[in-house]
């Protein structure tokens, strides 16, 4: 005769239904999000310093924001994640990615861009652990 089986145990010995494989889904396009967001501007970069008359050169701090962002976001927002719930995290940062990256077209010098490239990258990097965990779980 067994004992109660651990909350654990019943997870691990239950089946992959829709609800997982969505969450999974949502989770790995927020991860392509990332890489997208981070592509976009390298491609965009000689066509703005065309138009901006900077040289691309000047661009490399800007495009270095984004990774500045992701790592402080991935640090903070992640543990925020731990203690107030990745799903409740997730959901409040990942709409403002959108925002962040919207606004990155208004931008008007580079000043502007790297500072909204610096706000996308932090989002992004909050998301990323969180949506990471919740897929492992």
């Amino acid at each position: 005769m067994e004992g109660p089986a651990s909350a654990a145990t019943l997870i691990n010995r239950a089946a992959v239904g829709r609800y997982q494989l969505a969450i999974v889904c949502v989770c790995a396009l927020i991860a392509l999000v990332d890489g997208l967001d981070i592509q976009a501007l390298a491609i965009a970069t000689p066509h703005l310093a065309r138009d901006w008359s900077v040289a691309p050169s000047a661009f490399g701090p800007i495009l270095s924001a984004s990774f500045a962002g992701i790592m402080l976001g991935t640090m903070t927002l992640g543990m925020l994640g731990d203690r107030l719930g990745r799903r409740r995290v997730l959901l409040f940062a990942f709409p403002l990615v959108g925002v962040a990256s919207l606004a990155t077209i208004a931008a008007a010098d580079l000043w502007q861009l790297g500072f909204l490239r610096f706000v996308t990258g932090f989002l992004i990097g909050g998301c990323l652990p969180n949506a990471t965990a919740i897929t492992a779980e």
